[in-house]
Order: C-alpha cells, then sequence, then structure tokens
C-alpha cells in the first residue's frame, strides 16, 4: 500500500533491499547536484564571490540532504526488517500465553510489536515512494529564491518523515494517537 502512494516508482522487492533505497536517493538527488554545477560563480581579488552563492548552496544542500534522508531510510528499512522478522518469530511463539487469561498480556504485547514494526515498514515506503514525484515536480528551467527554497524545503520535509515514521509506527502499534 505504501509503494503505491508514489506511483509506483519503486517496487516491493526493490524496497526490501536497502542498496535499491539508497540508489533510489542517489536518483532523486541527482537533478539538484546537478543544478547545482550549474549555477556559475565567479571570483575575483576585487570583488570577492559574486554569481549566485546562496543558489549554488542552497541546490548543494537539498541534494546531500536528500541523499542522507535516503541513506537513513535504507538503513531504517533493513532495521525494521530484522525486528519484523525477530518479532514475527516471538510473536509466534507468543500467541501460546493468550489462551489463559491470566498470561494473556505477554501475547498481546508480542502482537502489539509484530504490528508496529509492519506499521514501520509501511510508514518507510510511503515516505520513499511519495518523494520521488515530489522532488521530480521542482522546476528546475528558471534559477530563482522559489526554486531553491522549495528544493531545501522538500528535502528537509523527507528528512523529518523518515526520522517521525519510527514515531508514527510505534503509536499506531500500541493504540496511541501520535
Amino acid at each position: 500500500v505504501g509503494l503505491m502512494a508514489g506511483g509506483n516508482s519503486m517496487t516491493a522487492t526493490d524496497f526490501l533491499k536497502p542498496s535499491k533505497v539508497s540508489a533510489h536517493g542517489e536518483e532523486a538527488a541527482a537533478p539538484f547536484i546537478k543544478k547545482s554545477k550549474e549555477v556559475t560563480l565567479s571570483w575575483s581579488w576585487t570583488g570577492g564571490i559574486s554569481g549566485s552563492l546562496i543558489d549554488w548552496i542552497g541546490f548543494a544542500v537539498a541534494g546531500w540532504l536528500i541523499k542522507i534522508a535516503y541513506w537513513v531510510a535504507a538503513i531504517m528499512v533493513f532495521f525494521s526488517q530484522v525486528i519484523f522478522f525477530v518479532s514475527s518469530i516471538i510473536a509466534l511463539f507468543m500467541t501460546a500465553f493468550m489462551v489463559f487469561s491470566g498470561t494473556a498480556w505477554m501475547g498481546r504485547g508480542a502482537i502489539g510489536w509484530l504490528v508496529s514494526s509492519g506499521v514501520m515498514l509501511c510508514a518507510l515506503a510511503t515516505v520513499t515512494s511519495i518523494s520521488m514525484p515530489v522532488f521530480e515536480s521542482i522546476a528546475f528551467d528558471t534559477v530563482d529564491e522559489f526554486a531553491v527554497n522549495q528544493a531545501v524545503l522538500s528535502s528537509l520535509v523527507m528528512m523529518v518523515l523518515v526520522f517521525a515514521s519510527g514515531m508514527i509506527a510505534k503509536g499506531i502499534g500500541n493504540g496511541v494517537a501520535s
């Protein structure tokens, strides 16, 4: 479900491979890095730096933030998979405790952990898949303040969503409104 939110920019098998997730980030950041290389800067002894230094810094920072966000997402996908597999094995054994009312609390906790780790994978899939169309929609035809601000803000939002996906998943899995 999470991967379909972004228009199927990534398949499920690609998402479950962290190297493909980071390669997806390299692909998403490439236009920003390319645009930062195209922005001209000139330096002279008398005039200092002239040109669009802010545009150059903005596009370079946006490109690197996107790369970092996808690298972090790839690491989180790897750990989320490990947690999901471990929690599924533990939940399998803990469901036996749900037969008796005195020990049912142990089984419910294991099932909640399994659900929250599954939701974590779904949240990461949603964030990584919807970010690619957002980054592709940024127009690089004209370099102005709006394009630079849009690039930096969209990369910051991607970074925040990657970090917040864990808290959202834990809240949903534990039944707490987040």
